[in-house]
């Protein structure tokens, strides 16, 4: 087996749990609330949030686990059913 090969082999290993552990749920920003103060990007452990004119959620990315939720100052985020 090639290098590149073994190393495909161990990130989908990697991966796997996490695409089967994904939350039915996904977060979602509402723009009139979201004050673009940046928290949730920092925050979110799957690096799912970007910061442009308000803050826009990777819903492929996201795996709902509520971070950003719980230190929007706002509370301009909350999760939907994906």
């Amino acid at each position: 087996m090639k290098l590149n090969e073994t190393r495909l082999m161990e990130a989908r290993e990697r991966l796997a749990p996490a695409a089967i552990e994904r939350s039915p749920l996904v977060a979602t920003v509402d723009p009139e609330k979201c004050v673009r103060c940046g928290i949730c990007v920092q925050i979110c452990p799957h690096r799912a949030l970007y910061l442009q004119e308000t803050v826009l959620v990777a819903v492929h990315v996201c795996n709902g686990c509520g971070e950003c939720v719980d230190e929007c100052p706002t509370e301009a985020i909350e999760l939907v059913d994906r």
